[in-house]
């Protein structure tokens, strides 16, 4: 893009090349321009972009937040139309900017040379009216006091520590507001002394290519007091969160329900010297966005906001900062009067605690007017739907839709509460499950390019980008690259949208160029480096790992397709020869005795460990002989033989299996390969128990998504475990594929032991309306087919309709 901004920050009184990012970690910059304007424009379009996320307001107005994660390289900006919220006579822009100083779960610290020439932290803003209001050296800005900088850092966030008594007065955002002993801000420019260009933050900018997230608030669905801790004076507030809960007995509390925004007034919680209440509200299921509260109290009493998806001991558990998570207890210090807050960074949770205690040394009332969330996702419409004769599995259904939607942000997510990172593996189902349910491929799109964006010289891609993983670990999984190739051939296929292979083909040579030259002479790969991980399972990966080598085979179709789209021939044959040559290869797994393909193939021969996972994929990619697969699926479905196991076997680990006799299960994600060999070999009403039996028990306790692993210890949303809306959607009602972007599709319900289905498939041409009956033994078929496409209608009794065109259309069997 030309531009005509600057990038800006405050001044640190340091020079250009002396910056160090740690000066601005965690910092917290107000911004202003105030304007006059003789009359509103008919537009106002405003580009804007932070170093970190910001938060845009108009004349008081919240216009936006951003901007999404992307690569340093790839620098996002938003783009507005501002018109709406301008006045004739005086008007002000104002920003609050977040600077990280760090790797986060969704944002890369720049390593490039303007890092080390500015530091971290930065603002871009252009409007394109009369006057100008780029932004320059005119406008104000102030280090944000009430916010601590010097707070305990995590993966996605750190702990918000917030001291109302130091805060901006409430009208810092309005034109009537005094910024005249604000310093002034310093352009973030560094010259080039004429023999070369200027350097700036950021030299190349791309416009969003996501909507901004939907933003709507959420009330808890119950509330309760969770019980009365001591208080002392001095005490960490994380501590606190800690203490031994008693039942309520110096302090009391009234009018909870007032909480939840069903009625008027509030909750008043009398505090006694020295103690504490804390109370829990329960959302019912599980929810994610910005946590809120709308209070009244004396200066210096605080509130303590922590939440969690699960209790312990009738409270939510303390989550200090890991690798894997950051800090889930943060501290709101209140200043007199009534006030509200809302917690900058994101989270995901089912019960939200809040903790709250008086000023040092004496007693208090606090009035809890509302808590609840701002609720955020990406904003999606309720295009798909599915509903059956079997209660459970419409539930299952729309819960594994719910999960889905919660781990769909400025990026796909493996969870909303733990991590938040875009795991390149995970995304492969959440895209097929989004296909399903919503119908909706910007945020494949963007996967696909930033992707490409992180890959290594070596041609090997990031296993979770943009973020702190790609940016601050060596280590990459294998499997993921193999998955990122598959998504763009689902994109493909489902959207019929050929310029995103365009643009990332060349990465996807570079990638299979890394693949083949860790090919060993039997034609398999054999330990290639970096993390093998296939599932949360003892999957044998030593030697050549046949779950791998299957999903090498799907990538490389997938890949040889792209490339006869893009005119590449000469590629499409070799990587076609090269997955024939592999899938001949994987034969050497062949245990004829007990009917399996054992997992791995070992420097001394066949190994002996058997998984679902290795027998589910080679039926999935059509390389096990057709004959075999209902002995291999008798073998591997046989619950008698079947161990829950979670960690994979490496060179050296001992078997937590017996080999000779018991199966590895699957877990939730690669139970997605257990469903698509199911159906392939025509076991749909198996397919269809395998979902009640394993995903049902997920929605006992009320969460209402599903988990990460079968246990539910770890995370409780994790949408790489939502393959059965993806599957019911696709088996059940039968909606498949038969030319990219549906121009062409089959409808081949599978009754699967239900009386009737119904439901819409979502397609670029519009939706797919389903819905069959069984009654009094004849099957009736109702189909809404859109416009632009032909039809080909399977019924249960083998007969075939073809070029069934668009329209509402009704067919009936035996």
């Amino acid at each position: 893009m030309q531009r005509r901004g600057e990038w800006i920050w405050r001044d640190r009184g340091v020079p250009f090349g002396n910056v160090d990012a740690a000066l601005d970690q965690n910092a917290y910059v107000d911004f202003r321009r105030t304007f006059e304007l003789a009359a509103v424009p008919p537009s106002a379009p405003v580009r804007a972009s932070a170093d970190g996320r910001y938060l845009l307001y108009v004349n008081g107005v919240f216009i936006g937040r951003g901007p999404a994660r992307c690569e340093p390289l790839f620098q996002y900006y938003d783009e507005y139309d501002v018109a709406p919220q301008l006045r004739a006579g005086r008007n002000t822009v104002a920003v609050l900017v977040h600077a990280y100083g760090r790797d986060m779960s969704w944002y890369e610290l720049p390593r490039t040379h303007w890092s080390r020439t500015f530091g971290c932290g930065g603002l871009f803003f252009e409007c394109d009216i009369e006057p100008r209001v780029d932004s320059d050296g005119r406008w104000a800005c102030l280090l944000a006091e009430a916010l601590a900088q010097d707070a305990t850092p995590g993966p996605t966030g750190f702990a918000e520590v917030y001291d109302a008594r130091r805060a901006l007065d409430d009208g810092w955002t309005l034109p009537e507001y005094d910024d005249g002993s604000w310093p002034r801000a310093v352009v973030l420019r560094a010259t080039g002394l004429g023999i070369a260009p200027d350097t700036v933050p950021f030299p190349h900018m791309v416009p969003r290519d996501i909507p901004q997230m939907i933003i709507e608030p959420r009330d808890a669905a119950s509330v309760a007091v969770a019980g009365e801790l001591d208080a002392p004076d001095g005490v960490d507030f994380v501590a606190l969160a800690e203490g031994r809960l008693e039942p309520i007995r110096d302090c009391a509390v009234t009018a909870l329900e007032a909480m939840l925004g069903r009625s008027e007034g509030a909750a008043d919680v009398q505090l006694a010297t020295g103690r504490a209440v804390a109370l829990l509200l329960d959302f019912g299921r599980d929810v994610t966005g910005y946590p809120a509260i709308d209070i009244d109290g004396p200066a210096g009493a605080t509130v303590d906001v922590s939440y969690s998806e699960q209790l312990d001991d009738g409270r939510a558990p303390v989550q200090r900062a890991t690798p894997i998570g950051g800090q889930n207890v943060h501290r709101y210090i209140l200043r007199d009067g009534r006030q509200s807050w809302a917690k900058f960074e994101r989270a995901g949770f089912r019960y939200l605690q809040l903790t709250v205690a008086p000023p040092p040394g004496a007693s208090a009332t606090v009035r809890v007017h509302h808590a609840g969330v701002w609720f955020t996702s990406f904003p999606v419409g309720d295009r798909g739907a599915f509903a059956c004769s079997d209660e459970a599995l419409t539930r299952i259904w729309s819960a594994g839709a719910y999960t889905m939607q919660l781990c769909m942000q400025d990026g796909f997510e493996d969870c909303p509460s733990r991590e938040q990172r875009q795991w390149v593996g995970d995304a492969y189902v959440e895209s097929l499950v989004i296909f399903a349910c919503f119908g909706d491929a910007r945020l494949t799109a963007k996967l696909l390019r930033q992707v490409a964006q992180s890959q290594r010289r070596d041609g090997m891609t990031q296993m979770a980008t943009p973020g702190d993983i790609s940016a601050r670990y060596p280590v990459y999984i294998v499997d993921y690259c193999l998955y990122w190739i598959m998504t763009a051939g689902e994109y493909v296929l489902h959207t019929g949208d050929d310029a995103i292979i365009a643009e990332i083909f060349p990465a996807v040579a570079r990638a299979l160029a890394w693949f083949e030259r860790h090919i060993g002479l039997e034609g398999l790969l054999v330990e290639p480096p970096g993390w093998i991980f296939i599932d949360w399972a003892e999957v044998d990966r030593r030697g050549a790992c046949g779950a791998l080598n299957a999903l090498l085979v799907m990538a490389l179709r997938h890949a040889a397709d792209m490339a006869e789209r893009e005119g590449a021939a000469h590629l499409a044959a070799r990587w076609r020869t090269l997955a024939e040559r592999t899938s001949g290869a994987l034969e050497r797994l062949w245990d004829g005795e007990r009917g399996v393909y054992v997992d791995a193939l070992l420097p001394n021969g066949r190994g002996r460990h058997v998984s679902q996972h290795t027998n589910a994929a080679l039926i999935a990619a059509g390389i096990a002989p057709r004959e075999r697969w209902d002995a291999m699926l008798d073998y591997v479905m046989d619950t008698a033989r079947l161990v829950e196991t979670s960690t994979g076997l490496r060179p050296g680990a001992t078997s937590a299996i017996d080999e000779e006799r018991q199966v590895v299960l699957a877990q939730p994600f690669f139970m997605h390969w257990v469903h698509r060999a199911l159906a392939a070999a025509g076991r749909h009403e198996q397919l269809v128990s395998n979902v009640r039996d394993r995903w049902a028990p997920m929605l006992a306790g009320g969460d209402g998504t599903f988990w990460e692993h079968w246990h539910g210890r770890d995370s409780r949303c994790h949408a790489w475990s939502a393959t059965p809306s993806y599957d019911l959607s696709r088996e059940v009602l039968g909606v498949r594929l038969l030319a990219p972007g549906f121009a062409r599709y089959r409808v081949e319900p599978r009754t699967a032991g239900l009386s009737w289905a119904a439901g819409w498939y979502p397609s670029p041409r519009g939706d797919i309306g389903v819905s069959w009956r069984i009654d009094g033994g004849r099957f009736t078929l109702e189909l809404d087919s859109p416009d632009g496409t032909l039809a080909e209608v399977v019924l249960p009794d083998g007969r075939v309709i073809a070029d069934v065109v668009s329209g509402r259309h009704t067919f009936e069997s035996a």
